[in-house]
């Protein structure tokens, strides 16, 4: 299959530090990637009340309140999506957690939100001979994880279609098309990325590209995939970033529309 010639520019990420607080009655959860997640103690719905997210740094002083209705088991805070931030610094900051006016949680905590990388990603420059594959392949690459060698393989139709195939062990499990701005793909910073977000070992790869004014991302866990679009401040996401075992990933892609800018 003939193969194209593009730049790229690939960025590979380690995984984020978690730490877990109590208070009386909640759970709280903080993560490095910049995610605050408040959960009942015992597993109940939480109190249907008001719950409000001070972060001092230095001169910057935020705060955000959110507030928990019926059914919910949890309630999270996306740092600096959450708080309209259009840049971020890492480092150490005081956050405070409020049940109302009391407060649940008052600590010192670290946010790193580019942490070092973990995988390696190697071009690839064996034959793909699959004939799944559509179009003509851009560029191919793999990295290997504790038990599996896993391929990323990205083509183009007629400069107008991008393909995205994931393999695992030289077995097509996840596939993504869509309409592309063919030009914009030599602009991308960091097209494809690479994580372990929750340290289970099984990696997860995010793939960015744009159309029609929109910055897109598609994230591969496996046979799970998960797309965010971004126009102008205005972002959209797959609905199932909202359920709790997903939340990390949300977290990363919301991270990433912020690294774009």
């Amino acid at each position: 299959m003939e193969i194209m010639s593009l730049k790229h520019h690939i960025i590979f990420i380690l995984f984020f530090l978690s730490f877990s607080f109590y208070s009386q009655n909640e759970y709280i959860q903080v993560d490095s990637s910049g995610i605050i997640i408040i959960k009942d103690l015992k597993g109940y719905d939480l109190d249907q009340t008001n719950w409000t997210c001070i972060i001092n740094k230095e001169t910057k002083n935020l705060f955000l309140t959110k507030t928990t209705k019926n059914n919910r088991k949890f309630l999270s805070f996306f740092f600096p999506y959450d708080f309209n931030l259009d840049e971020y610094e890492t480092g150490e900051i005081d956050l405070i957690v409020k049940k109302e006016e009391k407060i649940i949680f008052n600590k010192k905590v670290f946010f790193n939100l580019k942490p070092k990388g973990k995988y390696q990603l190697y071009n690839f420059s064996s034959n793909i001979n699959h004939k799944e594959i559509r179009g003509t392949i851009i560029d191919a690459y793999f990295f290997e994880s504790v038990k599996n060698k896993h391929v990323i393989v990205r083509s183009i139709s007629n400069e107008k279609r991008i393909y995205f195939y994931y393999l695992i062990d030289d077995e097509i499990i996840n596939i993504h098309t869509d309409l592309v701005d063919y030009n914009s793909l030599n602009s991308i910073s960091n097209p494809i990325i690479i994580t372990d977000l929750n340290n289970d070992l099984i990696p997860e790869i995010t793939c960015k590209y744009q159309n029609n004014n929109q910055e897109k991302m598609v994230f591969f866990k496996e046979k799970e995939k998960f797309i965010c679009r971004k126009e102008k401040k205005k972002i959209n996401h797959s609905e199932a970033l909202n359920f709790l075992e997903n939340i990390f990933y949300k977290q990363h892609l919301l991270n990433e529309t912020i690294n774009s800018q």
